[in-house]
């Protein structure tokens, strides 16, 4: 159903994307544009290295896509978007009115599934821990620095969680520590997201029992 209305091949795509190529035709020497473009390649091509192509149906389709994120995030939330003037939907100011804020994710999302609690704060110990970046890091992808680890860590041998196996419980519960303690802290959610990885980081690698489990990891995984 979603696909039929939304998708590359439904008609609404078809006209909005043709719609979004024309303004695009007619306003891309226009300086705002040009510096969207620009921070817009930047990003993209620091977090996809040489995968990334900088073209104009490349900008439009992913303009398309924030824009149709963002419009739906607006009707989830219970705002009637017939009735929002477009600059106003565009730039998300109902949003920041109402003190909302990384409502709509327009470029990279992180998720998975678990079958318990257990199991997810188990590999919160694991993929949180120092001695995984230090042991994915020769399969990441480099430009400026690492990235991509996403792509990367699940190359690495993690075994499936066993609600029986000692070892794994042993992890779980640091673990559902460390959740606890970074759910705690009071994060300036409008700041950059290396910050406040940074200060997330931190709690972590002070948090009692700390360098027993960035060794409990090493051991899991080597």
């Amino acid at each position: 159903m979603i696909k039929g209305r939304l998708g590359a091949g439904s008609v609404s795509h078809g006209i909005d994307y043709t719609t979004l190529s024309a303004l695009h035709a007619e306003n891309k020497d226009l300086p705002t544009v040009q510096l969207k473009r620009e921070l817009w390649a930047r990003l993209l091509r620091s977090a996809l290295g040489a995968q990334f192509e900088d073209t104009d149906e490349l900008f439009i389709e992913h303009t398309f896509l924030v824009n149709t994120a963002g419009i739906i995030a607006h009707s989830v939330l219970g705002y009637d978007v017939r009735q929002i003037p477009p600059a106003t939907l565009v730039l998300g100011q109902l949003f920041e009115q109402a003190g909302i804020h990384g409502v709509v994710i327009d470029h990279k999302l992180y998720w998975g599934t678990v079958g318990s609690r257990e199991e997810g704060v188990y590999l919160c110990a694991i993929l949180n821990a120092p001695a995984l970046t230090e042991i994915v890091r020769p399969l990441m992808s480099y430009g400026k620095d690492e990235r991509d680890i996403d792509k990367a860590v699940w190359q690495l041998p993690i075994p499936t969680f066993g609600q029986a196996n000692p070892g794994h419980q042993r992890l779980a519960e640091p673990g559902a520590a460390e959740a606890s303690r970074s759910a705690a802290l009071e994060l300036d959610e409008t700041k950059n997201f290396v910050k406040l990885r940074q200060t997330v980081r931190s709690v972590i690698a002070m948090s009692p029992g700390a360098e027993e489990l960035d060794e409990l990891v090493r051991l899991l995984l080597e």
